[in-house]
């Protein structure tokens, strides 16, 4: 049975053949405040026997830029990267196993708490069909 975290890996291995640049794909945060990070994580499955969905959740994080006064979001490199995520990820198929995603991402941009940057999310919503042996 096809889990949430097989998903991620899959993700995962998209976006680092994506080569996506100026960021790195994490399973974690490391970079607070200095670097972009796209970080994955599985978030659930759901159903039983041969179809299901799974969600795996892709936040974009970036550093605010600094003026010399004040921090103040990077607008265009958080959609930059968010475009450069979704075109990587949009409408897979992994052939061969029954599995294709869609991504949507509706989230506005959110301040990182305690931090000097700001994230948005990518939602890919995996549709599973699998035959039972």
């Amino acid at each position: 049975m096809t889990t949430s975290e097989e998903i991620a890996v899959k993700v995962r291995e998209v976006l680092l053949a994506a080569q996506i640049a100026g960021a790195t794909v994490e399973w974690s945060r490391h970079g607070y405040d200095t670097t972009s990070e796209i970080v994955i994580v599985p978030h659930y499955s759901d159903g039983e026997g041969s179809v299901r969905s799974a969600v795996v959740m892709v936040n974009i994080h970036c550093p605010d830029k600094f003026d010399g006064k004040a921090y103040e979001p990077d607008f265009n490199r958080l959609t930059s990267l968010k475009k450069s995520v979704t075109d990587a990820l949009k409408n897979y198929v992994w052939k061969g196993t029954g599995i294709n995603w869609e991504v949507s991402s509706l989230s506005p941009p959110l301040q990182e708490p305690d931090h000097h940057e700001h994230f948005v999310n990518v939602r890919v919503t995996a549709h599973i069909r699998e035959k039972q042996n």
